[in-house]
């Protein structure tokens, strides 16, 4: 499925209805491109209808989650001694990066991205560890098959991000708290622990909340211990990666060309 919501127009009176409707459709919920065919000759006619203001026919804020969920992942988050939280393509169009880059630093814990979300978080942050999805980031499969804890956030857990649906990718006693607008990827490809239907950047605000009114240990020190280790692992992959762009290697190497 590409679009959420694809229609074409047959006459005239119906356009104004149905260009509401691909409106809403494209800003509500899991927000996505929406696809209204109109043909020429109907594109040439006149109607007496006007299209409403779109606060008509949208929300008027994003939905959060509901709050005992809320809570029961932030107790879970805390408890966890390895936390790692996931991003996708949710936290983009929720405009949500700060909120979660305050979460990771909130629980010391390091980001992976879903497969083709890996600019949601800069390199430069010192807890983004890269994208789910390639076996080339040995980091990112390893941090999460580590995890004792795992948020994802807007993130449905295709095939690309997944590596085919692996059942091997999540360590079994891992406790997955899964995110999202829509509640059918909740659950869908992994067995979750709590399931909060909401808006990425809503949620995120609430869990921020939560955790600071528990009073939650910032950084205990299992966590730093832990996270030094991730950030050895990751120095040792960068300095990989570098030497193999400074290779002198012929042919040319791909990442030499790009550096």
């Amino acid at each position: 499925q590409i679009t959420p919501f694809s229609a074409c127009v047959h006459d005239a009176q119906s356009i104004i209805g149905t260009l509401e409707q691909a409106y809403r459709s494209a800003v509500c919920g899991r927000k996505g491109p929406v696809y209204c065919g109109i043909p020429s000759d109907i594109m040439t006619q006149e109607t007496a209808e006007t299209i409403q203001h779109h606060s008509r026919f949208s929300p008027a804020a994003p939905p959060g989650g509901d709050p005992e969920k809320i809570r029961e992942a932030c107790e879970l988050l805390i408890e966890g001694e390895r936390p790692v939280i996931l991003l996708g393509g949710g936290v983009v169009w929720s405009r949500a990066t700060s909120e979660a880059m305050e979460l990771a630093e909130f629980l010391f814990a390091p980001i992976v991205t879903s497969s083709s979300k890996s600019g949601i978080v800069s390199d430069d942050f010192p807890l983004s560890i890269g994208r789910l999805g390639s076996d080339v980031n040995r980091l990112a499969l390893e941090t999460v098959a580590e995890a004792d804890t795992l948020i994802s956030i807007g993130c449905t857990f295709n095939d690309r991000t997944t590596f085919a649906f692996s059942p091997t990718l999540l360590p079994p006693a891992l406790r997955l708290i899964q995110v999202d607008i829509d509640p059918s990827p909740i659950g869908r490809s992994y067995p979750i622990k709590v399931g909060i239907i909401g808006d990425a950047k809503a949620v995120l605000t609430q869990i921020l909340s939560c955790l600071r009114q528990i009073g939650a240990e910032k950084w205990p020190s299992r966590v730093v211990q832990r996270i030094q280790k991730v950030w050895e692992r990751r120095e040792m992959w960068i300095n990989e990666w570098s030497r193999a762009a400074r290779s002198m290697d012929v042919p040319i190497r791909r990442l030499r060309l790009l550096r």
